[in-house]
């Protein structure tokens, strides 16, 4: 029964921040196309900006995942599946949050400076949170428990 609740508040936290990355972008639109971009940047500032926040997008990518990896991959394997579960709740949360924060920056760049590249630059960042979907096999195949804890 504690599995399966645990597993519903992973999905949930998911879903949630997914919602949230939808109606952040939604606004970005609405507010963009209603009263346009918040700075005027030459030409050599947007280029700056813009790199800025593409090199923090591919540092922050993998090191998102690489936490989540080696944080699971240190649990011990004769840990309850409970206590598992915890420890993945935890890591994830960490990844999508940190794909979600790196939307939002690209988002606020959108907005900054109404620079179409930066939509480009949240959709790559929506499309890897999207291939994060916590399922019931995505979360059992990364815990790899034992097989009389199978019953999530």
């Amino acid at each position: 029964m504690q599995h399966s609740s645990n597993l519903k508040q992973i999905q949930i936290i998911y879903w949630a921040i997914f919602a949230a990355l939808l109606l952040m972008f939604g606004v970005s639109i609405f507010v963009l196309s209603d009263f346009g971009s918040v700075w005027d940047f030459s030409v050599n500032e947007k280029e700056i900006f813009k790199t800025g926040i593409v090199i923090i997008a591919l540092f922050g990518i993998p090191a998102g995942y690489a936490f989540h990896k080696k944080k699971m991959s240190h649990l011990p394997t004769d840990l309850a599946i409970e206590e598992k579960l915890k420890a993945y709740k935890t890591s994830f949360f960490i990844k999508i949050v940190t794909l979600e924060s790196l939307g939002i920056i690209a988002l606020t760049g959108y907005l900054f400076s109404a620079d179409v590249v930066f939509l480009f630059i949240f959709g790559l960042l929506f499309i890897t949170y999207l291939l994060n979907i916590p399922t019931k096999v995505r979360v059992m195949d990364e815990l790899n428990p034992n097989e009389e804890d199978n019953s999530l």
